[in-house]
């Protein structure tokens, strides 16, 4: 049995999770030696020694509906005390070659995340389908992510080689996802979207690759862990996470940049969810992230990236907005983020 603590408060002399809350007032109360977080978001605090020097951690990154019987699982595989789902991943998964900073810089400026966007605003009357793809971000990493070993920086053209590339778009493409619909916006953009896509663009640079890891880095990873389905989301994140770490003590603040950063694997597994999705969103009224609201049946499958029916919508659909739309005449089925001023 685990001899972390899931509670409501930080307990001296043991270590575990608690809320957020909790962290900062232990951290406000003086009972902390030292504290992280992520930007401005307190992550997990060190005690003093006089109360046991525990490490507690927030339980918001890492909530259990079981705690005990799940981080006792997790121990048993060598997982100790993680601050995340992504956390179990990559205390499993086998060492890659750690980037340097300057490759990762040619690709973390970019902000071109996951797709959301209102296609069509309005009521639209008829027969409506809300899909997610299955397991989509453990779909886009199990087909394949290249050697780091084999990584080339090169200048355009792009030549013969895979690789990930910086690119200016050259046509006016309202089909496709709003980060490759501008002509003369810079971007980033794989092999596999330029080709499939058909994207006219000039390539600046790239990094490319001659080899791929071994098959089943990321399935055979999830496969040993007792929460793959949670970390099968959330393993990718760490690759193209900015917010430093910033450690604290009571007199002296300093930060350490991200050390497993990995743009060129986060930028191909967010790059294959959003293809995916456009392969079927011609007709689309909306799309958010891994999940499209169409006029038509798809295709439906238990495995990694097929397609799930969610929600039928027989009397229509009312799109407001990008995040904002549900049925006609009834609840919405989302309604997020800001309503842009006018």
């Amino acid at each position: 049995m685990t001899d972390l603590l899931y509670e409501e408060r930080v307990v001296a002399g043991a270590s575990g999770y608690a809320p957020t809350d909790a962290l900062v007032t232990a951290w406000q109360s003086g009972q902390v030696a030292r504290l992280w977080s992520l930007g401005a978001r307190p992550v997990s605090v060190q005690l003093t020694k006089t109360l046991g020097g525990g490490i507690w951690k927030t339980r918001e990154r890492f909530m259990l509906d079981n705690p005990m019987p799940m981080l006792t699982a997790l121990e048993s595989i060598g997982v100790r005390h993680p601050s995340s789902f992504a956390d179990c991943f990559h205390q499993v998964a086998p060492d890659a070659p750690r980037l340097p900073y300057t490759l990762n810089g040619l690709f973390s400026w970019w902000h071109g995340g996951p797709w959301s966007q209102a296609r069509r605003t309005g009521a639209f009357r008829g027969s409506w389908y809300r899909y997610d793809l299955t397991s989509a971000y453990r779909w886009a990493g199990s087909i394949g992510l290249p050697d780091p070993t084999t990584y080339r920086v090169v200048r355009g053209p792009r030549g013969t080689r895979d690789g990930l590339w910086i690119i200016e778009l050259e046509e006016h493409r309202p089909d496709l996802p709003p980060v490759f619909a501008e002509a003369g916006n810079i971007a980033v953009a794989s092999t596999e979207e330029i080709d499939r896509y058909n994207l006219r663009c000039t390539v600046r640079r790239g990094v490319t690759w001659s080899r791929m890891m071994p098959d089943g880095y990321v399935d055979d990873t999830l496969a040993k862990l007792p929460c793959a389905k949670q970390a099968g989301r959330a393993y990718w994140g760490r690759w193209i996470a900015r917010d430093p770490l910033v450690c604290q003590t009571p007199n002296a603040t300093w930060h350490l940049h991200n050390r497993h950063a990995h743009f060129v694997w986060g930028w191909l597994i967010v790059g294959r969810v959003r293809l995916r999705v456009w392969e079927v969103a011609q007709e689309a009224a909306h799309v958010y992230v891994d999940e499209v609201v169409v006029p038509h049946e798809l295709p439906t499958g238990d495995v990694p990236g097929s397609w799930h029916l969610k929600e039928y919508y027989p009397q229509g659909v009312d799109v407001r907005r990008t995040g904002w739309y549900g049925p006609r005449g009834a609840s919405d089925t989302m309604r997020t983020g800001h309503v842009r001023q006018h």
